[in-house]
């Protein structure tokens, strides 16, 4: 990777500032509202919990879903289909070819995306939603992943034409090719986590898409992603889809609690606990697929894409 060195660079920069700097390229900017590692956990075990003890369809939320799956199926995938992008359906996690970490799955997946004008979409755990068909299901993953995951293939297309023409012409890169075309997606405060396939990411994502939805959607893009998510960071698991408001939970500041909720309680109380703990403390979850978990593996878990490993 060739860089110019005319270019001025600020003392106080952090390191990844001086490489985008010295590269041409821009930093790449967070929506979520989150101060360090443990606020990040703190508010995933919050919405775990909620997600926990919210019933698996309310009617009344109905009206939720109703507008996500018309903005989804009017509006966005009409946007998609008409992009030139191949949508391909797979029952297995999609995207590691150049290696499994976080950061080169999301390389990999705008690599397709860009070069092979494909998008692999997961289509595993697509039944059984009490208000979105399996094909609907998929659908709005679909969306998802392009929307906000996706996010970044502007800035990638722009990358690879300045450091790997030949990528550009079908010449396929190696991993370390890749990760050099996007320095920019970095899993460190001060880098950019919202678009990886982590905790933080998922929430970045779900903050991205609530902006492009109407207002009537936020709570069921909330539920559907960060919901879920944050119950798989607590348990490795897969929850139950659920068709429920969860309570508590600031829609359009993701990360924030409303002042006065359990929510806001519950996630003051886990930061205290982590604060005051030991990694190889346990800490009681409100959850009873695990009751009970080592502080260390939560740390890791809202790093990892893969929850208690393999």
């Amino acid at each position: 990777m060739q860089f110019s060195v005319n270019k001025k660079i600020n003392t106080s920069m952090t390191d990844l500032d001086r490489i985008l700097v010295l590269a041409g390229l821009k930093r790449l900017d967070e929506g979520v509202s989150l101060n360090g590692l443990n606020e990040t956990v703190a508010f995933a075990v919050a919405v775990g919990e909620a997600y926990e003890a919210a019933p698996k369809h309310d009617p009344a939320a109905d009206r939720h879903w109703i507008a996500l799956k018309r903005h989804t199926i009017d509006v966005l995938l009409k946007r998609v289909q008409g992009s030139g992008i191949r949508i391909e359906y797979t029952e297995d996690d999609p995207y590691h070819e150049f290696g499994s970490s976080p950061k080169m799955m999301i390389r990999a997946m705008l690599y397709d995306i860009l070069v092979n004008k494909r998008l692999l979409i997961y289509s595993g755990n697509s039944d059984d939603h009490p208000n979105f068909s399996p094909e609907e299901n998929v659908i709005f993953r679909t969306i998802h992943d392009y929307f906000t995951h996706g996010k970044l293939l502007s800035t990638f297309k722009r990358n690879l034409q300045e450091v790997l023409p030949n990528v550009m012409k079908g010449e396929k890169p190696t991993p370390e090719q890749l990760a050099a075309a996007m320095p920019q997606i970095s899993l460190t405060k001060g880098g950019n986590m919202g678009h990886s396939f982590t905790l933080r990411g998922e929430l970045n994502a779900v903050s991205a898409h609530i902006r492009l939805a109407p207002k009537e959607a936020a709570p069921a893009l909330f539920t559907e992603v960060a919901g879920q998510v944050c119950y798989y960071m607590c348990t490795a698991q897969f929850p139950p889809q659920k068709v429920t408001v969860l309570p508590g939970f600031d829609f359009k500041n993701i990360g924030k609690t409303l002042p006065g909720s359990e929510a806001d309680r519950r996630k003051k109380e886990v930061m205290e606990i982590l604060e005051r703990s030991s990694p190889e403390d346990f800490i009681d979850l409100k959850i009873a697929a695990r009751p009970k978990v080592k502080i260390a593996r939560l740390l890791r878990n809202a790093n990892s894409h893969d929850p208690y490993g393999r």
